[in-house]
């Protein structure tokens, strides 16, 4: 098996984030997590937050304390709820270089020089 391109992150808190590049169950697994979560559907803002959460849930690992309860893809609904609730609560920089990385570790694939 192919090793998987990382990139990695670090939180305000210390904690440090490695996310992996996505692969194609990926987009499935994302499926099984979205129905969980309690979220105002018809709102585009809260749409984007789930998909970007269920990205992060599936595709990071976290060493240390990221200021919150996080949760595994197959957790149950109530641990998934409170990690999304807690993910929600990082402050910009933390969403943004969190969210960024999930994207760069994918730009990269395409992008040798990213």
């Amino acid at each position: 098996m192919t090793q998987l391109r990382t990139k990695t992150y670090s939180l305000s808190t210390g904690a440090m984030v490695t996310v992996r590049e996505s692969v194609g169950m990926d987009a499935f697994d994302k499926l099984a997590i979205w129905p969980q979560l309690e979220y105002d559907r018809k709102s585009k803002r809260m749409v984007k937050r789930a998909e970007y959460f269920a990205d992060a849930l599936l595709r990071s690992t976290i060493e240390g304390d990221p200021g919150f309860v996080w949760a595994s893809p197959d957790d149950d609904a109530a641990a998934l709820q409170a990690a999304f609730e807690g993910w929600q609560k990082l402050s910009n920089n933390d969403a943004v270089g969190w969210t960024n990385t999930l994207d760069a570790v994918n730009k990269a694939l395409v992008d040798p020089n990213s």
